[in-house]
């Protein structure tokens, strides 16, 4: 039910636009680069795209292509040993690239809903351990739609195509170019502040970089401004009205947060509340802040319950619990980075240093911005 389809041939045009978007971000320019393409084999059409794209441009490529049930197939299967290990030949990989895409095409059967918590912890502590020097790399990921995507979505199958084409078609230079003064201002600051209905939250993001377009990593959809607080200073609530997925497995209703000295120490839901409590309770670092960021994107009109498109949402704010980004400063340490995402363009505020900078989801002119 799941595989791809012909569909694809009717948005060859738009397909073949994100291979030659994907090769830009990640800077392929030709020999002399090793690129590891890594993507599910629903995603076939845009991993064809690329490698046709990477080896028309003269650069080595090694694809590899992967089938989503297997992950929770190796949490079943595997010891808690194997699955902390890393494979030698990912380690060559790793080792290897110079260049990095990755192209995610989730599936039901796929899903890791009700997996082992201590296994799954140590499935990606490996990963990510592992994965660092990637991140440091130009490298990119994103992904392909499918049925399964839509349906999660509420939005008939052609709606949520031209979502999709139409999101990954923005402009992304020309978008964040228009929030140079605003990136300026936050990483500038110190005590940043966002307020609305169902949330009062303060930071300090003093020495913290918000990152814009100038990244090694690009994540698209892209369109966020985001950054790492000091990790002992957020202080207030967040009540998350529409549901909260983590790696889209299990929907957390209603959320609620209370969050003292950078901790999460209260948890409140309607569904699926001790979901969180087990997921907070993987390590010491779950239940610190690692993330504060702002969409921007006004191509994502909608909040669809994929986190992939909702962050990136104008006129949202999201934090994550778990891992912080040293890019930006962040220190705390997680085997999670759980992305919360809340609409705030009906009455919020975002401040720093008690100057605004957005107010009901929408970023201030430059000259309100420096004269608030």
């Amino acid at each position: 039910m799941w595989a791809q389809g012909d569909w694809a041939g009717d948005w060859e045009k738009e397909i073949e636009a994100i291979a030659a978007t994907l090769c830009e971000l990640t800077r392929i320019e030709g020999p002399g680069e090793t690129v590891w393409l890594d993507g599910d084999i629903g995603a076939r059409p845009l991993l064809l795209a690329l490698y046709r794209r990477v080896l028309g441009l003269g650069s080595l490529v090694e694809l590899e292509v992967k089938i989503p049930e297997a992950r929770r197939i190796a949490l079943e299967a595997a010891s808690l040993e194997m699955l902390a290990a890393v494979s030698p030949v990912e380690s060559a990989r790793i080792a290897s690239a110079t260049r990095y895409i990755m192209v995610e095409c989730e599936t039901p059967s796929g899903s890791l809903a009700g997996a082992d918590m201590e296994k799954l912890a140590a499935m990606r502590k490996a990963r990510h351990r592992a994965r660092q020097r990637l991140y440091e790399l130009p490298s990119c990921s994103t992904l392909f739609p499918n049925p399964y995507y839509a349906m999660r979505a509420h939005m008939g199958w052609d709606e949520y195509l031209e979502l999709f084409f139409r999101v990954m078609a923005v402009d992304l230079r020309a978008l964040y170019g228009r929030f140079r003064t605003a990136t300026a201002l936050l990483t500038s600051g110190s005590r940043l502040r966002l307020q609305g209905p169902g949330v009062d939250l303060t930071m300090d993001v003093t020495g913290r970089r918000f990152v814009a377009d100038d990244c090694t990593y690009w994540n698209l959809p892209d369109g966020e401004l985001f950054s790492s607080p000091v990790e002992t200073s957020t202080e207030g609530y967040i009540y998350f009205e529409t549901p909260q997925y983590y790696y889209q497995d299990t929907p957390v209703e209603e959320l609620a947060l209370r969050i003292a000295s950078g901790r999460v120490v209260e948890v409140r839901a309607r569904r699926n509340g001790d979901f969180v409590e087990k997921l907070l309770a993987i390590d010491d670092g779950a239940r610190g802040i690692g993330e504060i960021g702002i969409g921007i994107n006004g191509a994502v009109d909608r909040l669809t319950g994929d986190v992939a498109f909702d962050e990136k949402a104008a006129g949202t704010i999201h934090i994550a619990l778990g891992q912080g980004y040293e890019e930006c400063g962040g220190r705390n340490e997680s085997a999670i980075h759980w992305d919360l995402v809340k609409d705030i363009r009906r009455g919020g505020e975002i401040s720093i240093d008690g100057n605004r900078i957005f107010r009901g989801g929408r970023l201030l002119e430059d000259s309100d911005l420096l004269a608030s």
